[in-house]
């Protein structure tokens, strides 16, 4: 949700997140419209088709399909464990919220300690797993066990205006994201 509103109107990750936004949409729409024949048509007419699918009801299109191009059992593991290792920070993050550490999981700096494959998959993908765990910073310790285990603690970074993120540069209230999107 944040690139929704932080990033640039025509940068890749937005348009990226819109993009599935739309076909998830489109998919729902097509499925509740058999029990919610209203409200779907009303959200039909509203929404923007391409030419080869500009029909006037969703009563009239084909039940959705699965696209086999987006079948990806690499992907699909890969994302999962990023979620079972989410399980594990989001864990941390409740403890120090119940303690009064952190109010919300951006004003969190959190250190992963992990070993082997998860070690390689969390550097590998640090920023994007920072995102999906929606925490300010993320560091990676390599372990010798294989549990992975999180530490959280409160940042001592700032705040930034705009984004909300807490970071280590930020100039006139914005961090170095927020300042390359307002090209400043």
């Amino acid at each position: 949700k944040d690139r929704l509103y932080t990033e640039k109107a025509d940068s890749k990750l937005r348009r990226s997140a819109q993009t599935v936004m739309y076909y998830i949409l489109d998919a729902l729409v097509k499925i509740l419209t058999p029990m919610t024949v209203f409200t779907a048509e009303e959200i039909w007419s509203k929404m923007k088709h391409t030419s080869d699918e500009e029909v006037r009801s969703p009563m009239l299109t084909s039940y959705p399909q699965v696209n086999e191009e987006w079948n990806d059992k690499a992907l699909v593991e890969k994302w999962n464990r990023i979620l079972e290792i989410k399980d594990v920070v989001a864990k941390e993050l409740e403890l120090k919220r119940a303690d009064k550490v952190i109010g919300n999981s951006l004003e969190a700096e959190v250190v992963v300690t992990a070993s082997g494959d998860d070690y390689k998959l969390l550097n590998e993908n640090k920023d994007l797993i920072k995102d999906v765990i929606i925490i300010s910073k993320l560091d990676v310790v390599e372990g010798t066990d294989e549990e992975i285990t999180a530490v959280a603690k409160h940042t001592e970074m700032e705040k930034c205006e705009r984004c909300w993120r807490y970071d280590e540069d930020i100039e006139d209230g914005l961090c170095p994201r927020c300042r390359e999107v307002l090209g400043k």
